[in-house]
């Protein structure tokens, strides 16, 4: 049975036409500009914006900062108008069952995320949201719906309780190599001291010489290096620390490295062999300026073994994994159902 909004397409353009002929030209110059038709409910391209900047938002105030951030960021974007129409759809189911989402559940959501990333502060929450002109108000009826979705999805999944051993397999090889030991890395580092005078031969100030002159001298040199630039021969020419003769090689480190900085161990283990970090601003303290701008660059990383399904603990990560997997594939099929029974129109 399709849902009771239903309509054809043609029906849905005819109610469109007519909408638009009774408005001013500015209004249907923005009523035209048309992302899609589901079910013969329109997405206007400032729908999908909106819930382009929306879902932005809400990764970055519920995943920290790394690589995954970054990976979730970048789907967001990529496939908006996708997961937009998508969550209308169960959305849709959600509500016709007669779901509701209680409000102590949206209270204990919101409650969790100030308390995991923002030391339980409420009010730098409601700063971060007013960055992106986000009201704690749209924040949470954001969250009641992504709640919702989450209903729904684990109902698809909760008959899958039991993954074979063929599956536990297969999620060990897909995971095997993120399991792995840290192992070490070889490293180089640039070191742009941004506190120390630049100088010619008879002791005048050269071009690099300033705080903010150090700052645009350590972004070219970045940008040679990611051009290709041979690391060694720019940390000898430009470097201001020790190993600058030594092309800036600071020997193979590892995660538990005594003289290596702390701080810059995290961006040391992200390289992978040849790779090189962002540049990288160090403080002198908290509440001081910036004292130097670092780069560094892995030579060689190697990683140490991956641990066997043999460790208890890893076997129950991996038949944790393959359910995981197992119940996303059961999500998916009965996403696929809902967009094939749907009447959707994409512009």
């Amino acid at each position: 049975m399709k849902p009771a909004f239903s309509v054809s397409r043609a029906t849905g353009a005819l109610v469109l036409a007519l909408l638009t002929a009774m408005l001013p030209a500015a209004a249907r110059q923005e009523l035209n500009s048309i992302a899609a038709v589901v079910n013969g409910k329109v997405i206007t391209t400032s729908e999908l914006q909106e819930a382009r900047q929306a879902t932005e938002q809400m990764i970055r105030l519920t995943v920290r900062p790394g690589a995954d951030l970054e990976k979730q960021l970048a789907e967001a974007r990529t496939k908006a108008l996708d997961q937009l129409i998508e969550r209308e759809l169960v959305l849709y189911e959600f509500n016709k069952l007669g779901g509701t989402v209680k409000p102590s559940m949206i209270e204990e959501d919101i409650k969790k995320i100030i308390r995991e990333r923002f030391d339980g502060d409420r009010d730098k929450l409601i700063s971060e949201l007013k960055k992106t002109g986000m009201t704690l108000s749209k924040f949470e009826d954001l969250r009641k719906k992504m709640i919702s979705l989450q209903v729904m999805r684990a109902q698809q999944g909760r008959d899958i309780v039991y993954a074979t051993p063929e599956d536990v397999e297969r999620a060990y090889e897909k995971n095997k190599d993120a399991m792995r030991s840290p192992g070490t890395v070889e490293v180089r580092m640039i070191t742009i001291a941004n506190d120390l005078p630049g100088s010619s031969e008879d002791g005048l100030p050269v071009i690099g010489s300033t705080p903010g002159q150090k700052e645009k001298l350590a972004r070219e040199i970045h940008a040679k290096l990611k051009a290709g630039a041979d690391f060694a021969e720019m940390a000898k020419k430009y470097s201001d620390d020790p190993k600058a003769s030594e092309g800036g090689y600071r020997g193979v480190i590892s995660v538990d490295d005594k003289e290596f900085n702390k701080s810059l161990i995290p961006v040391a283990f992200s390289l992978d062999t040849g790779e090189i970090s962002e540049l990288l601003p160090l403080s002198g303290g908290e509440g001081k300026p910036v004292s130097s701008f670092l780069i560094l660059k892995a030579d060689k990383r190697v990683k140490g073994p991956p641990p066997t399904l043999d460790d208890p603990k890893v076997k129950e990560a991996m038949q944790n994994a393959a359910l995981a997997e197992l119940r996303e594939a059961a999500v998916k099929k009965w996403v696929d159902h809902l967009i094939k029974k749907a009447q959707i129109k994409k512009y």
